[in-house]
């Protein structure tokens, strides 16, 4: 489970500089539905091992795409958390995958 979480995590996330000049790992581009997926797994390997390092990430990245990758007129979340890009549309699975990934880590931390 630990391999497969570092792999996950070296294949998804990259290094990100925030507008503010912090390094942060951030989310790849994708579907959010999928990251949401992933948490899931990462969570339970952090019930198992106490390892914080992928839920910190998570956490980080979902921070800054809040004030970074929402629409300003409705709120609703572009699929690129680093806000480098925007959706014309934006999709319903996008907006459920934010909220499950938000309620996790409320729990979790």
């Amino acid at each position: 489970a630990k391999q497969v979480a570092e792999a996950s995590y070296s294949n998804f996330f990259e290094p990100f500089t925030t507008t503010s000049g912090s390094s942060i790992m951030m989310l790849k581009q994708g579907s959010l539905w999928f990251h949401a997926i992933m948490l899931r797994g990462f969570a339970d390997l952090y019930l198992v091992d106490g390892n914080k390092k992928y839920i910190t990430a998570f956490k980080q990245a979902l921070e800054y795409g809040w004030t970074n990758a929402r629409d300003e007129e409705t709120g609703l979340f572009n699929a690129d958390l680093s806000g480098r890009t925007t959706d014309e549309k934006k999709e319903l699975l996008t907006q459920g995958a934010i909220i499950e990934m938000y309620a996790r880590l409320s729990v979790l931390l």
